[in-house]
């Protein structure tokens, strides 16, 4: 009987665990990328103010992979190359801005005039 109480109990603490989040799950803030332009977006590099992210080459249309950052605002510094051309997302401070709270979120970019070195970008919590 003694045995069986204590498989038992083993078999309950261990099923526990899979409701506990892991350390590196808690409080994590995620960002990725989507290339809403109309031409691909390539050596993609973002600076939150909160930590700095490399995403590679985005391909129109397309959404990146997640990043992890320790703060972000609904902005960033964006910077990227297309046709050539290096674009940016220049902000000017973050002033009245509040930091994201844990959780997903997307920065999507668009450019109004193609031939424009400056985006635009848009958040979108996932």
């Amino acid at each position: 009987m003694k045995k069986l109480l204590i498989l038992f109990s083993a078999i309950v603490f261990q099923s526990c665990d899979n409701f506990t989040p892991k350390p590196d799950e808690v409080g994590d803030l995620l960002i990725r990328i989507e290339n809403a332009t109309s031409t691909e977006m390539q050596n993609v590099y973002v600076n939150t103010a909160g930590g700095e992210g490399s995403y590679g080459d985005i391909p129109k249309n397309q959404k990146s992979h997640y990043l992890n950052y320790k703060s972000a605002y609904r902005y960033a510094f964006v910077r990227f190359v297309s046709r050539n051309d290096t674009v940016r997302v220049q902000p000017i401070d973050y002033v009245g801005e509040q930091q994201l709270t844990s959780g997903s979120y997307t920065y999507k970019i668009t450019m109004t005039n193609k031939n424009s070195d400056f985006a635009n970008i848009e958040l979108t919590k996932d």
